[in-house]
């Protein structure tokens, strides 16, 4: 495959290697994950904030429960434009922030970068580019590599991040005493692979039913509502259709009112904290005549579409294996229309598209 390559094909090919990249991910090769761990434990972090824009933001987000229940590190998710102009002078002291941009030249991060430095605290880039404008900007890098085989949707190198964070999380919470979440870790290639399997032909099936609807809610809680907005992510990138992402319980307030009979409705819901209150509203949609297509260990029933996951993984974790049906269904439903990655109508609009992303202004922070 040509490395510049737009055709969608690239997408499935670099999911089919998504259980690989968990395992390198997981080798930590140089030991830059375990030197960052100790670095954190040592130098005494007390807040951790995970941050970064598009599919990077979802990861952070995604990752921050883990950090707070399994290393004991309060984390929080938050966009990389917010940190960089509205909390970043008022952040509490003993705070780091790990910026994510797989390309290194997102601008946003690196303007947060510039100004959490410049408040006094610590900042890391996790990069693929640790020379490009992110990883000058913060001083330090904590490296990512993942095999880009051409121009598509992010889906292998969004789970080498979410994958690097999760890791980096184990290795705190190993050297605090408990090799619990490392050791389910070592489980999670696996099952990525096991989930592949089991969810490819309902996401088949689900991505003939949403192709053949102008809108279609994507919703989850915790650390899932991430995963959510990742689902609708490639539905904008890939097939060019309207995804749009909320809360389990947001939907029952707000998109309840516009969701008709034959009405797709994505619920990211795996085993956990929010599964009941998932269940109750999968209730609702079956009540509505509009079809719930269900990401879960469990199928909830009410006439919904289930599309299994791998059972044996904690809430905390489960973002590595409940993205991986919705890179499937966004690559599924690309290739049912014929569409190439992003689809730009032309050279320009293209180079006007990632000036405008990768234009690293620097704010006045409120």
């Amino acid at each position: 495959m040509h490395a510049n390559s737009d055709d969608i094909q690239v997408m499935i090919n670099e999911i089919e290697l998504i259980p690989d990249v968990m395992r390198k991910c997981l080798e930590d090769q140089g030991g830059h994950i375990r030197s960052l761990a100790q670095s954190i434990v040592e130098t005494g972090v007390e807040h951790l904030w995970l941050t970064g824009c598009g599919d990077s933001a979802f990861a952070g987000s995604a990752a921050a429960l883990a950090f707070t229940k399994s290393s004991h590190l309060p984390t929080r998710g938050i966009h990389a434009l917010d940190l960089a102009r509205y909390e970043v002078r008022y952040l509490p002291k003993n705070s780091l922030a790990i910026g994510l941009s797989f390309s290194g030249k997102v601008g946003r991060t690196s303007e947060a970068a510039i100004q959490v430095r410049k408040f006094g605290h610590r900042f890391i880039a996790l990069t693929n580019a640790p020379n490009g404008p992110l990883g000058i900007a913060a001083g330090e890098i904590l490296p990512i590599d993942v095999p880009i085989l051409g121009f598509s949707p992010g889906t292998s190198s969004y789970v080498g991040m979410l994958m690097t964070l999760f890791t980096l999380a184990a290795e705190i919470a190993e050297i605090k005493g408990s090799r619990a979440l490392k050791e389910s870790l070592e489980k999670i290639p696996d099952l990525a692979a096991n989930t592949l399997e089991l969810s490819k032909s309902a996401a088949l099936e689900a991505a003939k039913i949403i192709a053949q609807h102008e809108w279609i809610a994507f919703i989850g809680a915790g650390p899932n509502e991430a995963t959510a907005k990742f689902g609708a992510a490639k539905l904008f990138e890939g097939p060019q259709q309207v995804g749009v992402s909320t809360n389990i319980e947001e939907w029952a307030h707000e998109e309840y009112f516009v969701t008709k009979p034959g009405t797709p409705v994505v619920v990211v819901a795996p085993n956990g904290a929010s599964v009941d209150r998932a269940s109750e509203i999968v209730s609702e949609i079956n009540f509505l005549g509009a079809k719930a297509l269900v990401i879960s260990e469990s199928d909830l029933g009410f006439n919904s579409l289930h599309i299994e996951i791998a059972k044996g993984v904690s809430e905390e974790l489960s973002p590595l294996l409940t993205c991986l049906p919705l890179s499937l269904i966004g690559f599924y439903i690309a290739e049912l229309k014929n569409k190439k990655s992003y689809n730009f109508k032309d050279e320009e609009t293209k180079v006007e598209h990632y000036e405008t992303i990768h234009r690293a202004t620097l704010g006045t922070p409120a």
